[in-house]
């Protein structure tokens, strides 16, 4: 999913970045893989339902954004 995002972004010109590389501004789904999950919390499989929708608010609460 990032890899399509950044050449989403890429296309449209809006590549951001940080400190000479590119960066990805993203707040969509959350899919709580064992790469993004926090330590010595289960996996839920929830997501392969949902596509993450709501999943990011059960590990790390509301975005008050």
């Amino acid at each position: 999913m990032a890899d399509y995002i950044l050449l989403a972004q890429e296309a449209m010109g809006e590549v951001e970045v940080n400190n000479g590389r590119p960066v990805i501004g993203y707040d969509g789904p959350f899919i709580p893989t064992i790469l993004q999950r926090p330590d010595g919390i289960e996996a839920d499989f929830a997501a392969l339902e949902n596509f993450g929708v709501g999943e990011g608010e059960k590990y790390f609460g509301e975005d008050d954004a």
